[in-house]
């Protein structure tokens, strides 16, 4: 039986999941996917209620990997990019994203970094592309990262959300007093 969602945890009362969800559908992609795994009648609920488009991973009990390679397939052969929002990172402030945007082209992966930490969203380059729909397991990207260290922009931010995910009960309270 899978442990409790933390995509649809309460942060401030809406689920976590609903802040990145808008957080999305007003950025600056030409298109934007949410990828479904565990619960998924429920994530496509909150996506469809924002006007975003789905995918599933059937696979989704093998480790986030298998949500970044569904992801990478479902974006355009055409696409310059392809930015990456983890659900449980939700107080990722617009500004932060649309600069990361801005920063993407299609031999880079751009990241952003607060006080020395490396954090999320992670933008990659349409070259990177080929390696996500690879990626497996619970590392997520992180393979695809250190293999391409030499191609990573790092963006300094003072945006702490880059930084905080709902990982733990602990990590949730602590989103609730930065909300």
């Amino acid at each position: 039986m899978p442990r409790e969602n933390k995509l649809l945890a309460d942060l401030c009362g809406e689920p976590v999941l609903t802040h990145v969800l808008r957080l999305a559908s007003g950025a600056p992609f030409t298109s934007a996917v949410v990828v479904t795994g565990h619960d998924r009648e429920a994530v496509e609920s909150l996506a469809s209620g924002v006007g975003l488009r789905t995918v599933h991973n059937a696979e989704w009990r093998e480790g986030m990997g298998t949500s970044l390679a569904v992801g990478a397939k479902a974006v355009s052969p055409e696409a310059d990019a392809l930015a990456v929002l983890l659900g449980d990172v939700p107080l990722v402030r617009r500004a932060t994203l649309e600069r990361l945007w801005r920063e993407a082209s299609p031999e880079a992966i751009v990241r952003p970094i607060y006080r020395g930490q490396p954090g999320h969203p992670v933008v990659f380059g349409r070259a990177f592309l080929p390696d996500l729909l690879r990626v497996r397991g619970d590392d997520g990207a992180r393979s695809v990262l250190q293999a391409h260290a030499a191609h990573v922009v790092r963006v300094p931010t003072d945006d702490e959300g880059v930084a905080m995910d709902a990982d733990t009960p602990e990590a949730l309270a602590r989103l609730r007093t930065r909300f």
